[in-house]
């Protein structure tokens, strides 16, 4: 069997985005208690997404906050969504550039996880 670089990169694209829609879904199962590393995870892939590194996460009124700074002056943006779990999965883009942030991501909560 030969090796096809293309065949096993698009593989561990798939799978590194399926573990991260898992994860997503998990951390926003709030049927279990909510957890500030959950929090931050929501923050992280939002300030990516948007490339902003200002966000604040008002879940209980569905709602984000984004800092932008422009050329003269700061900038603030309402988000407003109607479910949080679709919203953080519609924040991933299967990227290159991308791939190496949510494999940390999962690398990240894959620890922490472990441990709690």
């Amino acid at each position: 069997m030969r090796f096809n670089p293309t065949k096993n990169s698009k593989l561990n694209t798939d799978t590194t985005l399926k573990s991260l829609y898992d994860l997503v879904e998990y951390a926003t199962d709030f049927r279990f208690k909510r957890n500030a590393n959950h929090r931050q995870l929501h923050i992280a892939l939002i300030e990516n997404f948007f490339n902003t590194s200002c966000v604040v996460l008002d879940e209980d009124n569905n709602r984000v906050y984004l800092g932008l700074d422009t050329l003269s002056k700061g900038l603030e943006i309402e988000v407003i969504y109607t479910n949080l779990t679709s919203f953080l999965k519609s924040c991933i883009r299967n990227t290159p550039e991308n791939r190496e942030f949510y494999n940390n991501i999962l690398h990240y909560y894959s620890k922490i996880e472990a441990v709690a």
